[in-house]
């Protein structure tokens, strides 16, 4: 165990896969509190395909990019120049429209509380306040790769990859029962509940966070003015490695069809190991004859400086 910094996010920068799985699995930090050193009690992750990119719900990434493609540059977030209500008041439209196009569709039911109707949606590409956690380490980085290649994504046909050299896992932890050291109300919340008939978030092992406090949109500057920041974690992993983690993440039973236990995940799947198959056949009949060629000439060359050389030692001998 080792004692924590009050208000740093603790950084690993990992050498390769294998140095990710052995640096999540002996992390395990302590607060000091008065003589004693006291042990996290929980921790959830979330994958980024992108280092650089903040803890921020899609909703508000939305939103900020709105207000930095304004030509006058004069229009910001709501919850950053003080105007909180409207910022409510795009989520209340939101969750309002998708309860009435969703009305009698399948997991849903009359009344159903915002924040499960929120959760749902949010498994289904809704604009949300939420923000996408897993209890497995594993989970996360599965996701983090699935969006540095986007031809694995579901429903995706997308072939792009990302331009990062790395791929960052993101640890956030508690050091009290249910995120009570955390949680402020109206400010920062989790969303523990689980949708009728969610069997993607039970697959994920998934829950999510909602943060609606005045003046930040990140998680990261938020809980660094409450001197929070040392309940975060980064593990930064090289993308070099991302084939490895695949296998070793399908090894695990990590996939789509088992992520996303529904047809859309199984197509996603499907779609996953023709790629592979693709790869594999292209190595087959593209790269292996180059790489047979390659070698079959070195060896000839070989043979013919070797045959150089016997015929310039015989000709000394015969001096």
């Amino acid at each position: 165990m080792n004692s924590i910094k009050e208000n740093q996010i603790r950084q690993h920068t990992c050498k390769s896969w294998d140095d990710f799985i052995s640096k999540v699995r002996n992390e395990q930090p302590t607060i000091k509190r008065g003589s004693y050193h006291i042990p996290s009690k929980s921790v959830i992750y979330r994958g980024h395909a992108n280092k650089d990119w903040t803890l921020c719900s899609i909703l508000d990434r939305v939103l900020m990019k709105e207000a930095n493609t304004t030509e006058q540059k004069k229009v910001t977030h709501p919850r950053l120049n003080g105007r909180t209500e409207l910022f409510h008041t795009y989520c209340d439209r939101i969750l309002t429209n998708f309860r009435y196009a969703s009305h009698g569709m399948q997991n849903t039911y009359p009344n159903m509380p915002e924040d499960e109707l929120w959760a749902l949606g949010r498994h289904y590409g809704l604009l949300t306040p939420l923000l996408d956690w897993s209890e497995s380490p594993y989970v996360a980085a599965f996701f983090a790769l699935l969006e540095e290649n986007k031809q694995w994504q579901v429903g995706s046909s997308n072939t792009k990859r990302s331009s990062s050299e790395y791929i960052r896992i993101w640890g956030l932890r508690s050091w009290e029962n249910s995120w009570k050291d955390l949680e402020k109300k109206d400010e920062f919340e989790f969303v523990l509940i689980t949708p009728l008939g969610m069997t993607r978030q039970r697959a994920q092992r998934g829950l999510f966070t909602k943060l609606l406090s005045d003046g930040y949109v990140d998680i990261e500057n938020y809980l660094k003015s409450r001197e929070l920041a040392h309940c975060l974690e980064t593990y930064d992993i090289p993308v070099k490695y991302s084939s490895e983690a695949i296998t070793d993440l399908n090894l695990m039973n990590l996939t789509h069809a088992t992520l996303f236990p529904d047809i859309q995940g199984a197509a996603a799947q499907a779609n996953m190991d023709n790629r592979l198959l693709e790869q594999e056949i292209f190595h087959r009949n593209v790269l292996e004859p180059e790489v047979r060629k390659q070698i079959k000439k070195l060896k000839k060359g070989l043979l013919k400086k070797q045959n150089t050389n016997n015929e310039s030692v015989g000709i000394q001998k015969k001096k």
